[in-house]
């Protein structure tokens, strides 16, 4: 099997601190924040199969594991978001070519937040 792997840190938290405003996401003051990976493409006479992730929800916090997939880059923007069991993806189409995942944060109090540390996209052939 291959999996996709790609490393990138996102701090939720400071910004909100060090800028002394309101806790909140920025422009609906929900106490969620949202990560879309960039569009990931499946390998040449694979598909996708499941996904798998590490987190830490605490005191309360939780995270969201969505997914989209199509069978063009640009496809991707007119996708539903589809919420994910277990990390099967077998609710997505074989024929697509194109996934995306979304990882959605939410808090209950702005103090506590999930930590997303890594996620991998497995194909099979």
């Amino acid at each position: 099997h291959t999996a996709y792997r790609r490393q990138r840190q996102m701090c939720i938290r400071d910004r909100h601190y060090t800028m002394m405003i309101d806790a909140g996401n920025l422009y609906t003051r929900k106490l969620e924040e949202t990560y879309v990976s960039a569009p990931i493409e499946v390998p040449d006479s694979q598909h996708f199969s499941r996904m798998t992730w590490d987190a830490e929800e605490s005191h309360g916090a939780k995270l969201y594991i969505q997914v989209r997939s199509a069978k063009s880059s640009a496809g991707l923007d007119q996708a539903d978001w589809q919420a994910t069991k277990d990390g099967r993806l077998d609710m997505l189409p074989r024929e697509d070519r194109w996934f995306q995942y979304r990882a959605v944060f939410t808090s209950p109090d702005a103090a506590s937040w999930p930590v997303l540390s890594r996620v991998v996209i497995h194909f099979e052939p």
